[in-house]
């Protein structure tokens, strides 16, 4: 087992990160702090059949040292997105959360560790790069660049105008928050 754990805060690019970094023999948690305490999240960890174990979570950082405590051999990053940006994604998803209010308990926790760049999920090169950082498989170029166009916080109009034969509910085709 080869774990990781991810910092970061809300409108982070979390929940993307998540599912491209769950593949073959990988698997990444979403948001497990959410649902269980970081003790029940080793015991996973140490459960998973995966080459890699890993987690991506936004509330963690009020949990630093106990997630330190807990996974002392996962390896550690922080996702890190503008906080002005963060504050704007969450009003058109009609949430008033300001970020600044977060920032500096989340630089407390994570202060020194690698940074992994949201503006850069979008560069097929970049993900290259990370999957190696943190999965350390061979890298599926085709799945990644299918990732980036999928991004639904991006642009699902752009993805479906390019596919007129896909035949989804048309609730589907609504812009997602960004």
């Amino acid at each position: 087992m080869n774990p990781f754990f991810i910092y970061s805060l809300p409108r982070s690019g979390t929940a993307w990160l998540s599912v491209f970094l769950t593949a073959f023999d990988s698997y990444c948690y979403h948001e497990p702090l959410a649902d269980m305490t970081i003790e029940h999240l080793a015991l996973k960890f140490s459960a998973r059949p995966d080459w890699v174990t890993g987690a991506v979570d936004t509330s963690a950082y009020q949990y630093g040292s106990m997630v330190k405590k807990a996974l002392p051999h996962a390896r550690q990053f922080v996702l890190r997105r503008s906080v002005d940006e963060i504050t704007a994604s969450s009003a058109l998803c009609g949430v008033a959360y300001d970020a600044a209010t977060e920032v500096g308990a989340l630089a407390n926790v994570t202060q020194g560790l690698p940074v992994i760049d949201y503006h850069q999920l979008r560069n097929v090169w970049y993900l290259k790069d990370l999957w190696a950082e943190l999965i350390g498989t061979p890298f599926d170029r085709e799945r990644a660049e299918l990732f980036v166009e999928v991004n639904v916080q991006r642009d699902v109009r752009t993805f479906f105008a390019n596919r007129p034969h896909l035949q989804v509910n048309p609730l589907a085709r609504r812009v997602a928050c960004h």
